[in-house]
Order: C-alpha cells, then sequence, then structure tokens
C-alpha cells in the first residue's frame, strides 16, 4: 500500500495525479497488526491510543544497518533488526 499511496501521486501519463501529499486519502483494510501496521507506514513501530487521534513522535530507537528502520530490538546504529539477522543468515546459508 505505500507504494500504491505514492505512486498515485506522480503524474499520470495525461499529466494529472494527486500532487501535493495533503490531497492524498488513504484507506488501512483492517486485520492488520501494530507490526503490519509499522510495515503498511514505512516506520519502525506503530503502537494504539485510547483516543481517536493520532500522535506521532521522534523514536528513540536505533536504526537498523539493513532496512534502515528504527526499531526496538536493534541494540546500536548499524545493528541489525531481527528480520534483518533472519535474511543475512539464510543468504550466507545458500552455498
Amino acid at each position: 500500500m505505500p507504494y500504491d499511496m505514492l505512486a498515485s501521486r506522480s503524474p499520470l501519463p495525461g499529466g494529472e495525479g494527486l500532487g501535493e501529499g495533503e490531497r492524498a486519502a488513504g484507506a488501512v483494510p483492517e486485520g492488520f497488526d501494530d507490526a503490519g501496521l509499522a510495515e503498511l507506514f514505512i516506520t519502525g513501530r506503530v503502537t494504539r491510543g485510547d483516543g481517536d487521534g493520532v500522535s506521532v513522535r521522534k523514536s528513540g530507537d536505533h536504526k537498523c544497518g539493513r532496512c534502515w528502520r528504527l526499531l526496538p530490538e536493534v541494540p546500536e546504529d548499524g545493528g541489525l533488526c531481527h528480520r534483518c539477522e533472519d535474511a543475512v543468515a539464510q543468504l550466507d546459508a545458500v552455498p
């Protein structure tokens, strides 16, 4: 979905497109857990609050050296998140 949202903002062959991000409106399918929403929004983490509003804050987590997401399991900037550790291990296992 992030790609679709971004692609819809680009000019179409006829010169049409949404243009600015403020002109875009998105819908989130039901069934996403917090980790799935983080992937969808291309962000490190999503948590659900009690109210109706949305809040955004700067992450205090470290940046994965492979996927560049800021995640709580990354021990220091440049370290790997669990997903990237698994991917690198699979690549290393290929003869």
